[in-house]
């Protein structure tokens, strides 16, 4: 890679940056996606009979949503499988 393509990220952008996602990693502990999906589940499983106007209405918003839910499932799951990971090797570690 030369010199011209490499980015470069002063300390206290790089520290604020650093701060900001490990805050959205504590974030993530209190952030129920799993739940948020079963809900959304449901909800296309009786929307349609309960209210077939607004289901249809907001059913294209809701397959974003979904999809942005479920990314966010997949950024919870791999902080969980780190954060195992390292409490593992952490207690295998010590004498």
């Amino acid at each position: 890679m030369d010199k011209k393509a490499q980015v470069q990220i002063d300390p206290e952008t790089y520290r604020l940056h650093l701060n900001l996602i490990f805050q959205q990693v504590a974030l993530s502990r209190f952030i129920k996606a799993a739940d948020i999906l079963d809900a959304m589940s449901r909800g296309d499983t009786i929307g349609p009979i309960l209210d077939p106007t607004l289901w249809i209405n907001a059913h294209a918003a809701m397959d974003v949503q979904r999809e942005i839910v479920e990314a966010y499932r997949i950024f919870q799951r791999r902080i969980d499988e780190i954060t195992l990971e390292h409490t593992a090797w952490n207690n295998t570690s010590k004498p």
